[in-house]
């Protein structure tokens, strides 16, 4: 969740371990930590995120909005460390990524192209989402 930090998320990993071995009897678990990547949130007003949902909605004929995503990416990196505004924005369905047959449709494949130009092109017409210049 965005505003989980790494001891709310252990806390409640090891609450629900201990819950499962009271709950079986001869059970032992052991809780070790392999990494922790931190949850990542742009703001939902970002001017990217609006120029995404415009293209997107554009693009399908429906309105979208951006919702969260429940795993991990790149966008951690790009949010808290680099405090880049990030959108996760991809053509296929969710299921088949990272699998040995990972594959999207040429169909797909136009549409995600189509959705990124019109991003680019929302994104680069609203003037708030332009870098300030020095004097």
């Amino acid at each position: 969740m965005p505003n989980e930090t790494e001891a709310d998320a252990n806390r409640e990993i090891v609450e629900v371990a201990d819950r499962a071995v009271r709950a079986t009897p001869g059970a032992q678990v052991t809780v070790r930590k392999v990494r922790f990547v931190p949850p990542a949130m742009t703001d939902a007003k970002a001017p990217i995120v609006a120029a995404a949902e415009r293209a997107c909605s554009g693009a399908l004929g429906r309105p979208i909005r951006a919702t969260g995503f429940s795993a991990t990416c790149d966008m951690t990196y790009l949010v808290n460390s680099a405090g880049i505004p990030t959108v996760i924005l991809g053509p296929g369905d969710i299921e088949a990524a990272h699998q040995a047959n990972e594959h999207i449709s040429i169909e797909q494949m136009a549409l995600g192209v189509e959705v990124y130009l019109k991003t680019i092109e929302a994104w680069m017409k609203d003037e708030s989402a332009q870098p300030k210049h020095c004097s």
